[in-house]
């Protein structure tokens, strides 16, 4: 009955969504079925990655970049709870952020990326290079400390 419930709850909020006659006003009723979301199932469900993927992409689309950038940490983490079994997806949202503009975001996104990879047993090396040669890409045009660290302690330990 409750899985019903929130089934019901999101189509109110596709219904609310199609009746909005604007974009700002379709961000604001997907902000609060985040809210929602957060409040009844927690801040890194599973629930919480559609509807905060269209509200950053319409956002994005707005031109509200200043709004997009505080959530990007928050959407990547619940990405990478929700797809740790399928990093493709995690690697897909790093360049997306990264193509998007959203370089510091990409790269701290980025440098979480590799060090899961690292750590998980059995990933595809194409993958691990994959995400490793774009941190070191990002680090090149935008240097950060927490990357140029990882670099050099995986450089260390030998990949």
């Amino acid at each position: 009955m409750d899985s019903n419930r929130k089934k019901s709850s999101w189509r109110l909020i596709q219904e609310k969504c199609k009746s909005a006659t604007n974009g700002y006003e379709k961000c604001r009723i997907l902000l609060e079925a985040i809210l929602v979301i957060q409040k009844e199932c927690g801040k890194t469900a599973p629930e919480m990655i559609y509807p905060y993927q269209k509200f950053l992409e319409m956002l994005h689309d707005l031109g509200e970049y200043d709004r997009v950038a505080p959530h990007l940490p928050l959407y990547y983490l619940v990405l990478e709870l929700n797809y740790t079994e399928s990093p493709e997806r995690l690697l897909l949202a790093v360049e997306k952020m990264r193509e998007q503009g959203y370089t510091s975001e990409a790269l701290n996104a980025c440098c979480r990326l590799v060090y899961l990879l690292y750590e998980s047993p059995g990933v595809k090396k194409q993958l691990f290079d994959d995400a490793w040669y774009l941190l070191e890409e990002m680090h090149k045009v935008h240097p950060d400390v927490n990357a140029k660290k990882l670099l050099k302690y995986l450089v260390k330990k030998d990949l």
